[in-house]
C-alpha cells in the first residue's frame, strides 16, 4: 500500500505558486518528477552496493529538489536517508519513496493546479 501523506507542505506550496505561470508550475512538476525517479534509482543502487558517499550525494540533490516543488514529506523522507546513509533500513525506505510518487504523480498530473491546495500537509511544528 503506498503510502498517501499529502504531497505538499504549506510553504512549499506557497513558494511553487509564488514562481508564476500555472504553465510554468507544471512545468517544474514535470521535471521533479523525472528527476526524482532518477534520483531514487541512483539511490537505490547506491544502497545495494554499499556506495555511501553516493547514496548521501543522490540522496542530498532530491532533497535540494524536493524543497523546491514543496514535496515536504519527500523532503524529510529523503534526509534520514541522506543522514542516516549507512542504515540498514535505508532500502525500505527509498522503495517506500518510489511507492509514494507511483501513488502521487498521476493524481498531481491529472488535477487543476488551483486545486494543489487539497494535498497541503498541515504540520503541527510545535509538538
Amino acid at each position: 500500500m503506498p503510502d498517501t501523506n499529502p504531497f505538499f507542505s504549506k510553504d512549499g506550496l506557497q513558494n511553487l505558486q509564488d514562481m508564476g505561470e500555472i504553465d510554468f508550475q507544471q512545468n517544474i512538476l514535470d521535471i521533479f518528477f523525472k528527476t526524482a525517479r532518477d534520483y531514487l534509482q541512483k539511490t537505490l543502487t547506491a544502497i545495494q552496493e554499499k556506495n555511501f558517499s553516493a547514496v548521501h550525494f543522490s540522496a542530498h540533490s532530491l532533497k535540494g529538489a524536493a524543497l523546491g516543488v514543496g514535496a515536504g514529506y519527500i523532503s524529510r523522507k529523503i534526509h534520514l536517508v541522506e543522514k542516516e546513509s549507512e542504515a540498514e533500513e535505508n532500502l525500505d525506505r527509498v522503495k517506500g519513496l518510489i511507492k509514494y510518487l507511483d501513488h502521487w504523480e498521476p493524481i498531481i498530473r491529472n488535477t487543476d493546479p488551483s486545486k494543489y491546495t487539497d494535498f497541503i500537509e498541515e504540520i503541527d511544528y510545535g509538538k
